[in-house]
């Protein structure tokens, strides 16, 4: 069974669904779930369990997300809003983070609810191994993968690795907020 079945929804780890149904099956605790959406925003309730969907909107000004792919910026503000809304109507006991490499990780400072952070792996060690690793320069990127509709569109090579190297400092920056954390693995 799936918690979320529609093809519109971004549920991208198998294991948080099974965690989750796991839970509601085995406990009478109150479970909110929140995820991205291409489709509308809405709640639902299915015993325990609460599912926000929120929608993953993108300006429609064409020239906005030429200027921010070129950039290779990585996207929050737009979606951590409606996050810490949810959060602050729910009132959740305790908040739990999947991974620090999302744009959730900017709204850690602004729950005042405990945070949990459910550690999947490091960016900025993954960032700083490839970068040490490949030794490619940002020109080589540049010139490697040079599709002008690759750039207008954020596909190309060098805006990849901006996003990565965005999201990676970005990662470092929440780990002076986070208090609590655990893993899913035996390390």
């Amino acid at each position: 069974r799936q918690i979320v079945d529609d093809n519109e929804t971004f549920v991208t780890a198998g294991w948080i669904q099974s965690l989750i149904l796991t839970m509601q099956k085995s406990t009478d605790w109150q479970i909110g779930f929140v995820c991205l959406t291409a489709g509308k925003s809405s709640f639902s309730k299915d015993g325990n369990l609460s599912i926000y969907k929120v929608n993953l909107r993108r300006s429609s000004n064409p020239f906005y997300r030429i200027w921010q792919n070129l950039r290779g910026k990585v996207d929050s503000d737009k979606w951590a809003t409606d996050y810490l809304k949810i959060v602050e109507e729910y009132q959740p006991d305790i908040v739990h983070v999947f991974g620090t490499e999302s744009f959730i990780v900017d709204i850690i400072p602004q729950i005042r609810q405990k945070v949990v952070v459910h550690i999947q792996g490091f960016a900025f060690s993954c960032f700083e191994v490839w970068n040490s690793f490949f030794k490619i320069s940002k020109f080589g990127l540049f010139y490697y993968s040079f599709r002008l509709v690759d750039y207008l569109r954020g596909h190309a090579q060098l805006q990849s690795y901006r996003v990565f190297e965005n999201m990676a400092q970005r990662e470092l920056v929440s780990f002076k907020y986070i208090r609590y954390c655990m893993g899913r693995t035996d390390w």
